[in-house]
């Protein structure tokens, strides 16, 4: 591989991995997803510094060309990361539609216990915080914990 190359890929190495770095610093990219891509930078700047690891990757695995492995490498890299990017959303989906599925049941409990308190004659409860009946009931589940 020409040097010129491999100064290209270490550069590129280095600012996917500076870029996945900064962005979780500021809550842009969660930690589990920049640990993906601060492996595959180290991925790649490994094999910019020692290109005699991808020629005996390539070996190993059978095709006797190095950009033949780099480029298996590289799509099954996209395709796990992509397979952890739909478990994730998956997850995110489900935590939403449960978190939604209980609001509309606190809601509706909620309206209940205004019409009970409301035909007893009794002062209603604040709209702010659930009191009296709906406190306590284990009903409110904490949105970590979908």
């Amino acid at each position: 591989m020409p040097m010129i190359s491999r100064i290209a890929i270490g550069v590129a190495a280095l600012l996917l991995g500076g870029v996945a770095l900064r962005l979780a610093r500021r809550n842009r990219l969660h930690a589990a997803a920049a640990a993906w891509w601060l492996g595959g930078a180290a991925l790649l700047l490994a094999f910019a510094v020692a290109p005699e690891l991808l020629r005996w990757l390539a070996g190993a695995f059978g095709p006797e060309l190095s950009s033949t492995a780099a480029l298996v490498l590289a799509l099954g890299f996209l395709a796990l990361r992509g397979l952890w990017a739909d478990m994730d959303r998956t997850r995110s989906e489900l935590c939403l539609r449960r978190l939604v599925r209980r609001h509309a049941h606190l809601e509706l409990r909620l309206r209940e216990a205004e019409q009970a308190l409301a035909a007893g004659g009794a002062p209603l409860p604040k709209r702010g915080r659930m009191t009296g009946a709906l406190e306590g009931t284990g009903d409110v589940q904490s949105p970590l914990n979908c």
